[in-house]
């Protein structure tokens, strides 16, 4: 009998972006020794409108055996635990997570499953690329290409891996007991916190841009006060959860060094509006480590962007 693989889609109160997601899922490529089974988690108070966008999937989608659950808990920790209970019900040996504003290429999963297998990985990132919905603003600060042609696979060397479109080996979750991090529901960043206990541990993890997965940008982040709320939110959390294992001197140390540092060469760099607004959005995510640092949380999942 040949693996299984669990593709994940967690999703809230977004049934437009998950029905692009899984009309892309319906096209993905088959082999005989790989079974991948569909598994949506509906993170919403009411589950009615995933059923909906699921049973009007295409015809395609029933050869990945479609399941969906409805996890009651709010917050995206507790919809990724639930595909790793899934995944011990089903015997399946990886969880792939696919977010529902992404579209996959036909090849993503039997690739992401390929690479694990020749390289031997606990986990494996593919490559993503963007659509931008009008009037496609501010492109710059959500993909920064890479200065130097990347090799098609290459192995990370920190812990900063995102779940959008990236294969989790049972290993992680069966022999080593990792979970993503349930005290911070709302918060985000508890993809990083759970590659960043990995990676610590000696996971080996791998990006490959062999296939890709496409994330579809709403017009509603791209807004300056997306920007800023992000920013301080990703330092906010990044103290919060003392991603780097350190104390909280440091982390207030850290911010009350970035907030006027980045300030001053943003104000310097005013003649150029894009160099100018990262360092500022550096500063502001200096502000953000020191609420962090003292026990102030942001919980920017409360509300969700998209349709």
């Amino acid at each position: 009998m040949g693996r299984i693989c669990v593709v994940a889609v967690c999703t809230r109160d977004r049934p437009l972006f998950l029905g692009r997601c899984l009309r892309a899922l319906a096209a993905l490529e088959q082999a005989p020794d790989i079974s991948l089974r569909l598994l949506v988690i509906d993170n919403s108070a009411r589950p009615t409108s995933s059923r909906q966008v699921l049973d009007e999937a295409p015809d395609g989608l029933a050869a990945l055996a479609p399941s969906l659950v409805h996890e009651s808990r709010l917050g995206i920790p507790f919809a990724r635990n639930r595909a790793f209970d899934f995944a011990d019900e089903v015997g399946a040996d990886a969880v792939i997570f696919l977010d529902d504003d992404q579209t996959a290429a036909p090849n993503w999963a039997l690739t992401l499953c390929r690479v694990q297998e020749e390289e031997a990985c606990d986990a494996v990132k593919c490559e993503v690329r963007w659509e931008f919905e009008a009037p496609q603003r501010f492109k710059e600060f959500f993909y920064h290409p890479p200065s130097e042609p990347e090799p098609l696979r290459w192995q990370y060397s920190s812990f900063l891996v995102p779940t959008n479109g990236v294969l989790i080996g049972r290993r992680l979750w069966d022999e080593w007991g990792l979970r993503f991090n349930e005290e911070f529901p709302l918060t985000g960043g508890t993809d990083v916190d759970f590659f960043s206990r990995a990676w610590g541990r000696g996971a080996k993890i791998i990006h490959t841009s062999e296939t890709f997965a496409t994330e579809f940008c709403d017009a509603a982040k791209q807004k300056m006060s997306w920007l800023l709320r992000r920013s301080f939110r990703v330092g906010n959390t990044e103290a919060a959860m003392r991603l780097k294992g350190r104390g909280r001197a440091y982390y207030f140390g850290k911010g009350l060094l970035w907030v006027p540092w980045y300030a001053m060469l943003a104000a310097r760099n005013l003649p150029a509006p894009n160099t100018s607004l990262r360092y500022f959005l550096k500063s502001v995510k200096g502000a953000g480590l020191m609420a962090g640092s003292i026990g102030i949380s942001v919980n920017e999942y409360r509300h969700i962007i998209g349709r």
